[in-house]
């Protein structure tokens, strides 16, 4: 690691250069450089984006949680990013960047979509990012930038709709299961309760290919996903949405890469299990 002195006469560019042909981290003294710090982070870093809704009645528990669990499993993680209304950013968080984007429809995959897409159109988000949901938690170690795809096999695998009860995601699936097949798309489902990666030139394109408005919200990884051909591997996708005891928590993720908890889970038995599983506050948690 290189260390150098400040100064006002110091060429810039010259720490871009050098950063670049060394392959190393430059740490600089002095607060001169601290926003070209944050540059070089930047350019060698995935940032992670998460957008946030009003659906937590755990006052938001889960992101805190959630971050945990990239600090502990995530390398090379570069800024995060919260999309969320003006206020609903949640107090404990620090060392976050706040992109306000209200949710301005009564459909959870639009409201989404605007979300992410006013990341990508954001200049501080790097060119690939990592999309989360507030609730994911890693269990096994990975690489921002080559996080794996996956997904879980059809949109419609297991739906029948004399007997699939009506929601709005169960709507999502169908419209976007049959808009990517008459434009001749494969239908894979994206929509696996893990970081996703993205990259924002191809992100935007997809504003104009789709009639995001006219729809009632496609979603918006099984777009991506197919659009792009993004391939991946198929996985079980394991989501606890119910109250147990922590012990049993503790079982059933013990051998998972990765899992999401639902609100219906939230509750003493999951703080308990959460503060054994990751007890150590992350650089984005005010102590």
């Amino acid at each position: 690691m290189l260390f150098f002195k400040a100064t006002l006469g110091f060429n810039q560019g010259f720490f871009l250069f050098l950063s670049g042909f060394l392959n190393t981290q430059l740490v600089f003294n002095g607060p001169i450089f601290s926003d070209w710090a944050l540059f070089l982070k930047q350019k060698t870093m995935i940032d992670l984006v998460i957008p946030l809704g009003w659906g937590s009645i755990w006052n938001n528990q889960e992101i805190k949680y959630s971050l945990r669990s990239f600090e502990r499993h995530l390398s090379g993680i570069g800024n995060v990013f919260i999309v969320t209304d003006i206020s609903g950013l949640p107090k404990f968080l620090t060392n976050v960047i706040h992109l306000p984007c209200p949710d301005d429809t009564n459909l959870p995959a639009i409201n989404t979509f605007k979300k992410i897409l006013k990341a990508c159109k954001d200049k501080r988000v790097s060119e690939n990012f990592l999309l989360s949901n507030d609730d994911f938690m890693l269990n096994k170690d990975y690489q921002a930038e080559s996080f794996p795809y996956y997904h879980r096999g059809q949109i419609l695998r297991g739906y029948d709709p004399q007997k699939t009860k009506s929601s709005f995601y169960v709507v999502s699936r169908r419209i976007t299961s049959n808009v990517l097949q008459n434009k001749g798309l494969s239908t894979l489902h994206y929509g696996v309760h893990c970081p996703f990666l993205i990259n924002k030139t191809k992100f935007l394109q997809l504003e104009k290919q789709f009639r995001w408005e006219r729809s009632k919200g496609y979603l918006t990884r099984c777009i991506y996903g197919n659009v792009f051909q993004v391939g991946g591997e198929q996985t079980k996708d394991i989501k606890i949405n119910k109250k147990l005891p922590a012990w049993k928590i503790k079982r059933i993720t013990a051998e998972l890469d990765f899992y999401s908890v639902g609100e219906r889970a939230t509750g003493p038995e999951l703080y308990k299990f959460f503060e054994q599983r990751y007890p150590k506050p992350s650089q984005w948690e005010k102590i």
